[in-house]
């Protein structure tokens, strides 16, 4: 199953092509130098997905200003508008100021790539004769940008293409260390590390390898019509790399079937959907009746509705894969217990509460913490189960806006830029976590506080492609927020049971972890 990466010039002697070949788990690469349009089209020919690292389009304001132009109307500036704010707007398109957010790009209607632009929608003419080109990427053909698509990757996509080519060859070693599964030729090895035009041809090629295995950023629904004109760049989600040479069907996995067996193997009735008829068939089955009883309690009534029937169906507590059963699981001994909730360093006591409302202040329901702590401290849970396998696409009613205009600047910006990229992270639901900030900041304005993101994991994480991509995409967020009120921080369930399973805790505790780990320490 062939792929094709081009960097493309604006004559055929800088552009450089390279075709991945996958087989065996196994990416073999072959490089092609001065390519012109019938070498590009004949080796388009007989590979499943092209990545060019080109724009296909323009942006719309630019085209509609040169438009009224052309009629000798007036140049389309309101006059009540910055001007050089509406010079961005003709200068760069929408995802060019999406991309701007990982690595800024340059612009198609004021800088020379322009004239790469125009061989680029020349070569995209040609092959719609053949089949329709898609300008969002939904087809065969996808817009790439290798720089953005190595910081994406964790690599560094600066200082690459000056006179200095030690950072090509340490980006060569970075690309291999991360994927040693790439084979290239020696000569090519050697062309790629001398040639910053044959490396960006791979790296263009690994983009269409990504894009292949639905592993690149689609427009959002409010940018499809847009990207339709204009092109988008389809940057790899963070984490993928090392997965690229793996097959489709081995990236696709079924945590709650993993997470449904196990509890079925314990001697539960399970239904096929991974349901269990009774409430206390879900929990631990060491916990004591008053144990049981007290999560009932804290889940009766509450804006969650865990316990309330979906229908005719069992209420969503009720599930395998239930992250609120999941954090009920985990925390319910805090619930009689007098020892507090160890988490790090830290050691938070007082009134340990599940499914608590984190009211904002604006209206409509407001988001459910899975755990709360409240003493000196405030530790504030939100728990993962299956979720964190499931893509998500952020979503701000515009009462946000105002709201967020106040808190601290670093979760200011990550707010923004998923209002500008509501696909900035596919498995990490970074606007659940923005709207518990708003939350807690409100109701504890003059208490410590810690939002603690807690998911779960398989056994074998580390073979599991969603759980590398989310990953990369917690230690991208935790990057970004960093506000003195209120402290952010995110673990697997895995590690924070290895903590409580240390010989200075209490002994309770670690036979508690023992029973969470006969439960959900499963594969996938």
């Amino acid at each position: 199953m062939d792929v094709l990466g081009v960097d493309l010039a604006a004559g055929a002697k800088k552009t450089y092509a390279c075709v991945l070949d996958a087989r065996d788990g196994v990416l073999h690469g072959e490089l092609f130098a001065g390519c012109d349009d019938a070498t590009l089209l004949g080796l388009a020919e007989g590979c499943e997905k092209v990545a060019i690292d080109a724009p296909f389009g323009w942006p719309r304001e630019f085209v509609d200003a040169l438009e009224a132009h052309r009629r000798l109307e007036a140049w389309p500036a309101p006059d009540d508008a910055n001007p050089e704010v509406f010079r961005a707007a003709l200068s760069f398109r929408a995802t060019d100021r999406v991309v701007m957010h990982t690595r800024r790009p340059l612009s198609v209607s004021t800088d020379k790539l322009g004239v790469t632009a125009m061989r680029c929608a020349h070569l995209l003419h040609r092959w719609s004769s053949v089949e329709p080109v898609d300008r969002t990427g939904r087809g065969k053909f996808v817009e790439a940008y290798p720089a953005g698509a190595l910081v994406r990757w964790g690599l560094d996509g600066s200082g690459y293409k000056g006179a200095d080519k030690s950072a090509l060859g340490a980006l060569l070693g970075g690309l291999s260390e991360q994927l040693p599964q790439l084979e290239l030729s020696q000569g090519d090895r050697q062309l790629c590390a001398s040639v910053d035009d044959a490396f960006d041809a791979v790296v263009a090629a690994l983009v269409a390898r990504a894009a292949l295995l639905g592993l690149t950023d689609l427009p959002p629904r409010t940018r499809r019509d847009q990207a339709a004109e204009e092109g988008w760049i389809h940057l790899p989600v963070r984490g993928s790399l090392p997965l690229l040479a793996r097959s489709k069907s081995a990236l696709a996995v079924r945590p709650a079937a993993a997470l449904a067996a196990r509890l079925r193997d314990s001697g539960v009735a399970v239904a096929p959907d991974g349901y269990v008829e009774r409430f206390e068939d879900v929990l631990l089955a060491g916990f004591s009746a008053q144990t049981k009883a007290a999560v009932r309690a804290q889940l009766s009534g509450k804006g969650g509705s865990e316990l309330v029937a979906r229908g005719s169906g069992a209420p969503k507590f009720q599930a395998a894969h239930s992250s609120a059963c999941l954090a009920a699981n985990v925390f319910a001994p805090f619930l009689v217990e007098r020892d507090g909730v160890p988490l790090g360093e830290q050691t938070f006591s007082g009134e340990t509460r599940l499914e608590v409302e984190c009211a904002s202040g604006l209206r409509g329901t407001p988001p459910t913490l899975d755990c709360l702590v409240r003493g000196a401290a405030v530790l504030a849970v939100e728990s993962k189960c299956t979720e964190a396998f499931t893509a998500h696409q952020a979503d701000f009613r515009p009462a946000y806006r105002q709201a967020m205009a106040s808190v601290h600047p670093s979760w200011r910006s990550e707010y923004e830029r998923l209002l500008e990229d509501p696909r900035r992270y596919r498995y990490l639901d970074a606007a659940q976590l923005l709207k518990h900030y708003l939350g807690l900041r409100r109701l504890f304005a003059d208490q410590p506080v810690t939002l603690a993101y807690l998911y779960w994991e398989p056994a074998n994480a580390s073979e599991v492609a969603p759980c590398a991509v989310h990953r990369a995409e917690v230690a991208e967020f935790a990057r970004r927020v960093a506000d003195p009120r209120l402290t952010f921080v995110a673990m697997p369930y895995r590690e924070l049971w290895d903590d409580w399973a240390q010989a200075d805790c209490p002994a309770w505790l670690r036979n508690h972890v023992a029973a969470l780990r006969r439960r959900y320490d499963v594969e996938v």
